[in-house]
Order: C-alpha cells, then sequence, then structure tokens
C-alpha cells in the first residue's frame, strides 16, 4: 500500500483509530497501577495480620479473636480477624515429580500437570504432622485479614 492508499482512509476513522490507540494506552497504565496496588495492598495487609496478632492473639493457644474497631466515617464499626492460608510450594518440578514417581503418588497429586489444590492439602497435612517436604517442595503462608462492616 502507497502513501496515497493511506490518505484513502477518512479523517473520521482515523479519529476512531487514534481513539482505539488512546484507550488501549490508558488501560495499559491503569493495569500497572493496579497490579502496583495490589501489591501494596498484600504488604499492608501482612502488616495488619502480625500487628492484630500481637493485640488479640492468645499466645499460649495460638488462637484469635476478631478486633472490634470504630472507625468512623465512612467506615463506622468493622471487626478485623487475622487470617493466614498455607499453599503448596513447587521450588523444583522435576525433582518433586521424580519423588511422586518414587513414592507411587504421581496420580495422587497431578492432572496433567502438578494439581495445586491437592499439593496445598499436602503442604498443610505436612505441616500439621511436622513432617518433612519433599525434594523441591515446600510452602508459604499468606497474611491477610477479613473486615466485617457491621451494620
Amino acid at each position: 500500500m502507497t502513501d496515497e492508499g493511506v490518505q484513502i482512509i477518512p479523517e473520521s476513522a482515523k479519529k476512531l483509530f487514534r481513539q482505539l490507540l488512546d484507550k488501549r494506552q490508558e488501560a495499559d497504565a491503569a493495569d500497572k497501577r493496579a497490579k502496583k496496588l495490589k501489591g501494596e495492598v498484600k504488604d499492608l495487609e501482612a502488616e495488619v495480620h502480625d500487628a492484630l496478632l500481637e493485640a488479640v492473639g492468645d499466645p499460649t493457644t495460638g488462637k484469635v479473636s476478631a478486633l472490634p474497631v470504630d472507625l468512623g466515617p465512612p467506615y463506622g464499626r468493622v471487626r478485623l480477624l487475622p487470617t493466614s492460608t498455607i499453599y503448596g510450594n513447587v521450588l523444583n518440578p522435576d525433582k518433586l515429580m521424580e519423588y511422586l514417581e518414587n513414592s507411587a503418588q504421581v496420580d495422587e497429586y497431578t492432572r496433567p500437570e502438578l494439581a495445586k489444590g491437592e499439593l496445598n492439602a499436602l503442604a498443610r497435612r505436612l505441616l500439621e504432622e511436622n513432617a518433612s517436604f519433599p525434594p523441591g517442595f515446600d510452602y508459604r503462608t499468606q497474611r491477610g485479614v477479613r473486615v466485617t462492616i457491621q451494620k
């Protein structure tokens, strides 16, 4: 197509093309901001989680209770409850698969690939039993806070 061919496109169509490119750029920028904010929220949530454990956790039993707090407008009274979830963390898929094959557990922890839900349950069970983790596998803890706005 020559430069002359490009000139055939009406100005109204070019305006539409520019709008599309502008919106794509806006969407890309919004995605970047959202990813950054989600990371900041996760970090702050872990910090609040730890502070709540210190404030309302029972060091002898390890149990925690919700903490009611009046935050004033616009939130009002809320209940904050620290939560944590254990997830399986595959460090080396090859070593883990070798271990699963040698211990005849491949079907239990794989579909076509490693089954995340079953591996998460395995990590929780191994922690509860204070057992060692197989090669190429450990866990991570996601700390958070459940917030209930009271009416």
